[in-house]
């Protein structure tokens, strides 16, 4: 049975608890985790057997535990104690002590096996995996990164043809983009234990970019029921997520978006309008000052759009404003083709909202998964760069960009970008458009070709020019990128790329062409194939994809401020 990881992780928790409390008959573990029995949950401590122990915390050695692993030449423990101290044990209900040393290897793949058996039916349990980052070497995002996965009912945990089953589900871990240095970190694995298999639950650790390493491994137990015998499985619930430095979830009042990724989320008179993402979709609607969400489904519309970066342009008449869709893909992956006509959504024309079909555009211009942006008076729009084709070999990315005179409907073409690039978006600070994150998606490996260059227009004298001292920390694709009016800074977070999905943020200043630190790191749910709306003080993002690729599409919400505290009730209210 194979163990998953929850796509919505928690910034110091990436958890997979089962929902409901499950019986777990007969539970059969070494003696030296039951004679604390009662009490949860049992640490087991990779490093040695601690000093010392919480009554409600027991924790032990890994030999105590009866937890084996395969001993290979190349397979080498080595036991180091932290640098500083470890912060953040209790924001996740681990003793501190635990993470007083670790152990790392630099095996390529690691299989722990943990001895558990369910004699009365199948159970489920969890595994949670501790980790503490602590080598100054490795203190950078991407640094050091590595998989988990875990394994129940396989009978040699050393089964190679197990592990690259292609249902097992590997959980990508970058302790420090998550939480920093020397800061407690946990991944919980849940997998089924077939009754009777005695061959215990497997976790595997796979070598990335740097070698592996644990502090501890905690086993969910919980007393015998009164007068049944039988054990119980009570999965603690991680802390609730309000307010991260930098990120806070917003929980909605009532509704829900509809799940979508490769849409966009754009601000009209402080609503919050999502559009498109690949299937049938409906328009999603969020009002800040009411907490609401409702959905759409307007008549006449483009049909499947995705791949578009929104904006919000002058009306056709009178002094109101519209959304418009310029440089959107339609069509299945990786052979995606260009919507050839621009698309206005008008929310207010009537109860589900207007869609019109605006002009042709040339052959020359059309492109999708490009950047967007509108000058301040309305008048100008720019697309920059982009995709022909899809993803991958038979597609080529584009380092053209080209202005549209929304008075006059007349295409400019404007000098190339200095990098050819898709699947990014563009934002316009003071009189530049700040080109950011993006791939190059004509390659076969479009997923690993991200770029870290930061490139920018000067609108006033249509010139580009790269940052010297503002390339990207971690290259990526599918960012959501915004800027706060008047603060001169742009904000990177989340996207994909190297087989996972991102969560840190990082902030260029443009007024110095330097980033600077990012109050909280990541965002809370990690996620890609969005926009970010500003209202409020404050950046919003919502749905997306929670993996590299379409699956799981999100629903969740979060906003970014300077602060960290989230935008102030009243501060953003439609007009």
């Amino acid at each position: 049975m194979v163990g998953a990881a929850s796509p919505h992780p928690a910034r110091r928790v990436v958890t997979a608890l089962f929902a409901a409390t499950v019986a777990l008959a007969a539970v059969t573990l070494p003696a030296t985790l039951t004679t604390a029995a009662g009490f949860l949950p049992v640490y087991v401590d990779f490093g040695g057997a601690g000093t010392g122990s919480a009554p409600a915390s027991p924790y032990v050695s890994p030999g105590a535990a009866g937890l084996v692993w395969a001993a290979r030449p190349t397979w080498t423990w080595r036991p180091e104690p932290p640098r500083a101290p470890i912060t953040g044990a209790a924001d996740i209900g681990v003793p501190a002590s635990v993470f007083g040393t670790h152990l790392s290897s630099s095996v390529a793949a690691l299989t722990v096996t943990v001895p558990v058996v369910a004699d009365e039916g199948d159970r489920q349990m969890r595994v949670r995996l501790l980790f503490a980052e602590v080598y100054s070497g490795t203190f950078a995002v991407g640094a050091r990164t590595f998989d988990v996965a875990a394994l129940a009912g396989v009978a040699d945990a050393e089964d190679e043809a197990a592990w690259a089953d292609s249902s097992v589900s590997w959980t990508p871990v970058d302790v420090f983009a998550a939480v920093g240095a020397n800061a407690a970190y946990a991944v919980d694995l849940e997998v089924e234990v077939p009754s009777g298999d005695a061959s215990g639950v497997h976790v595997r650790l796979r070598k990335g970019t740097q070698n592996v390493m644990l502090s501890g491994l905690a086993l969910t137990l919980a007393k015998p029921d009164a007068g049944s015998g039988h054990m119980a499985v009570t999965p603690t619930p991680p802390p609730p997520v309000v307010s991260l430095a930098g990120w806070t979830l917003v929980e909605p009042a009532a509704g829900e978006p509809a799940a979508r990724h490769e849409s966009c989320f754009v601000n009209y008179r402080n609503r919050f309008v999502q559009i498109g993402g690949r299937g049938a979709r409906p328009i999603s609607i969020y009002n800040p000052s009411t907490r609401v969400w409702t959905s759409v489904w307007p008549q006449g519309g483009p049909g499947e759009i995705h791949h578009m970066q929104c904006v919000t342009v002058p009306a056709a008449t009178g002094d109101g404003v519209r959304i418009a869709v310029v440089g959107a893909w339609t069509g299945p992956y990786p052979t995606e083709s260009t919507v050839p006509h621009i698309w206005y959504y008008e929310p207010d024309a009537g109860p589900a909202g207007t869609w019109t079909r605006g002009a042709f555009i040339p052959e020359d211009v059309q492109r999708g998964a490009g950047g967007v942006v509108v000058s301040p008076d309305g008048k100008l729009l720019y697309l920059i760069a982009g995709n022909m084709g899809g993803h991958g070999l038979g597609s080529a990315s584009s380092s053209r960009a080209d202005m549209l005179d929304l008075t006059t409907g007349n295409w400019t073409r404007l000098p190339n970008a200095p990098h050819a690039r898709d699947h990014f978006h563009a934002v316009l600070v003071d009189d530049e458009i700040v080109v950011a994150g993006g791939r190059n998606g004509g390659v076969a490996d479009f997923w690993n070709a991200n770029l870290r260059q930061v490139d920018v227009f000067r609108t006033t004298d249509a010139s580009w020019r790269t940052l010297q001292r503002g390339g990207l920390d971690v290259a990526r694709g599918g960012a959501v990128v915004g800027s706060i009016p008047g603060s001169k800074r742009l904000v990177l977070a989340g996207g994909e790329g190297g087989g996972r999905v991102w969560a840190p943020t990082e902030v260029l200043d443009m007024e110095n062409e330097r980033w600077v630190a990012a109050p909280g790191g990541g965002m809370v749910v990690a996620r890609h194939g969005t926009q970010a709306v500003a209202c409020g003080g404050g950046l919003w993002v919502a749905g997306g994809s929670g993996a590299q690729g379409g699956a799981p599409e999100l629903t969740s919400m979060e906003v970014w401020t300077p602060d960290g505290q989230g935008v102030p009730e009243g501060a953003c209210v439609p007009y």
